[in-house]
C-alpha cells in the first residue's frame, strides 16, 4: 500500500525504498552529521567507504566537508516523479576537502566516486 497505485504500477516511493535499501544494505550507521538545524545528514560506512544521506527543510546550498577527502563524488537523487523509474546521478569535483550541496527535502545520496570506478571496473 502507498507504494504502487490500483494497476500495480510503482510510484516514486516504491523506487525511492529500492535506492535506499541497495545504497544501504551493506553499511553501518557511524553518526548523525552536527548540521545546522532544518539540515540533516547521516554517515555509513559500506565496505570501510563512508556514505552519506543529507537533506533539508527547506531548499539549501551548504558548502560539505568530505572526511577522508575525495577528489569527487557521486549525487544520486531519489525519484520524485511518476514514470521515472531510475534516479539521476551527478559526479561534482570536490576541492579542498568541501563541496557545495544543493538540499531540499528530497533525500540524496553522496559517495565516492573514484572508489566506485575502482569497484566497477
Amino acid at each position: 500500500a502507498g507504494i504502487v497505485d490500483n494497476n500495480y504500477q510503482p510510484y516514486p516511493a516504491y523506487f525511492t525504498y529500492k535506492l535506499t535499501v541497495e545504497k544501504l544494505k551493506d553499511a553501518t550507521f557511524v553518526k548523525r552529521l552536527p548540521l545546522e538545524q532544518g539540515l540533516y545528514g547521516f554517515e555509513f560506512l559500506s565496505k570501510k567507504v563512508p556514505n552519506y544521506v543529507l537533506w533539508s527543510k527547506k531548499n539549501a546550498i551548504i558548502d560539505f566537508t568530505v572526511s577522508p577527502p575525495f577528489k569527487a563524488v557521486r549525487i544520486t537523487d531519489i525519484v520524485t516523479e511518476l514514470g521515472q523509474r531510475t534516479p539521476t546521478v551527478n559526479e561534482k569535483t570536490v576541492k579542498k576537502g568541501c563541496i557545495k550541496l544543493n538540499l531540499t527535502p528530497n533525500h540524496i545520496f553522496l559517495r565516492d566516486s573514484l572508489w566506485l570506478t575502482k569497484v566497477l571496473r
